[in-house]
């Protein structure tokens, strides 16, 4: 059957160029027993494509957008070659990782693109309000463990879970992805795990220490934990635990306001962002800092 419609695809209909419907016809041969909806017809150019429906990804970078004005910077560092420690890159803005550091200056929301600032705490002046010492004492029937980091079974299937519960999709890559190069890392990437009593693990937390700050990473729990507040709670168990081996600082990826997934980070005491052209970290209760999130400059897509 495919033998003898190649063979009428090959000879031509009325002499006319038979690129075309020979192409159609091997695919079809190729695919089975298909509409063809493939078959172009005699003459013609090229087939007619339906319209793409615009996505995610062309909303944050339209062919006109010019993207070298929005990306952050980023460097190649060679972290077990020299004697920097990762705490000299987080004060400068800088998120270390494997073979490289980036520093992020704008984030998308919204169809905009946000200037995105820095963020780290000063750990003499994280004292514990009232309503963060109620957190504390609502999870007091919970069990922490802070050890080195290591991946298993079940912090994927918990932070899943926690993925698909608190942004409606999957994680863009699983942890033993994220965290490949565990020992190569240039600082010691450590673990807080929260236990029920009944239950077993119920979430947990994975930050970095360097030589006097410690850097938030990432926070997942249980769905049905949620009223427990346990984001809040781990973050208070690693600033806890920096204080406990004298670090000065925490920091905690980078805020805008814009963004109410990021609000959480003004509430805690001690808070400073940092100014990119300028290097320098200001207070939050600063005019300065007001000035540079409150006057957030939206960076309107141009369609």
């Amino acid at each position: 059957m495919w033998a003898a419609d190649f063979q009428a695809a090959k000879s031509g209909p009325l002499g006319v160029e038979p690129r075309g419907p020979v192409f159609a016809c091997l695919v079809i041969s190729f695919l089975g027993n298909i509409p063809l909806i493939f078959m172009w017809r005699p003459g013609q150019k090229g087939a007619r494509r339906a319209k793409r429906r615009p996505t995610y990804f062309d909303e944050m970078f339209p062919p006109d957008l010019n993207y070298s004005d929005l990306v952050g910077e980023e460097i190649g560092v060679d972290i077990l070659g020299n004697d920097e420690i990762p705490d000299t890159y987080w004060a400068d803005g800088w998120l270390v990782g494997f073979c490289d550091a980036k520093r992020v200056k704008f984030d998308f929301y919204d169809g905009h693109w946000h200037d995105a600032y820095p963020t780290r705490y000063r750990l003499p002046d994280f004292h514990l309000s009232k309503s963060l010492r109620r957190v504390i004492a609502k999870n007091a029937d919970l069990k922490t463990v802070i050890r080195p980091l290591r991946i298993t079974t079940g912090k994927e299937e918990l932070y899943f879970q926690h993925c698909m519960s608190q942004f409606g999709e999957v994680p863009g890559e699983q942890l033993s992805k994220r965290y490949e190069y565990i020992t190569h890392n240039a600082s010691r990437l450590t673990e807080l795990c929260v236990f029920h009593p009944e239950r077993g693990l119920i979430a947990f937390s994975i930050f970095e220490l360097g030589a006097y700050s410690t850097y938030g990473n990432v926070a997942a729990w249980l769905p049905a934990d949620r009223d427990r507040s346990l984001g809040t709670f781990t973050l208070l168990k690693e600033v806890e635990h920096a204080k406990s081996i004298g670090h000065v600082h925490y920091y905690l990826g980078h805020v805008y306001l814009a963004n109410p997934s990021y609000r959480y980070k003004t509430r805690f005491p001690g808070l400073e962002i940092r100014e990119h052209d300028t290097g320098i970290w200001h207070k939050f209760e600063s005019e300065r800092a007001f000035d540079l999130l409150a006057h957030e400059r939206p960076r309107q897509m141009q369609q």
